[in-house]
């Protein structure tokens, strides 16, 4: 594993369920955030969330917002196709 991986640090609501070998989606500012596949899942809490890609471990301070249907359609495609 690189050990100069970048750090990310986003403010939102995460996509369940977080797998090893799948990609992350975060709804993030009024948008979507598609990660690379996850690595390593280090920490799920309702303060924090964290995980690796290959290059970057992922901070996520969740928020309970309520998600566009489109997005939450979308995000549904997306893991029913993965």
């Amino acid at each position: 594993m690189n050990s100069k991986k970048k750090s990310v640090f986003i403010k939102g609501t995460v996509k369940f369920p977080l797998r090893i070998g799948m990609k992350a989606i975060i709804f993030h500012d009024g948008g979507i955030i598609r990660t690379p596949s996850i690595e390593m899942i280090k920490r799920i809490t309702p303060e924090l969330i964290i995980f690796e890609t290959r290059n970057s471990i992922y901070y996520i301070a969740p928020y309970f917002a309520p998600e566009p249907a489109a997005m939450t359609a979308n995000a549904n495609i997306l893991y029913s196709c993965a």
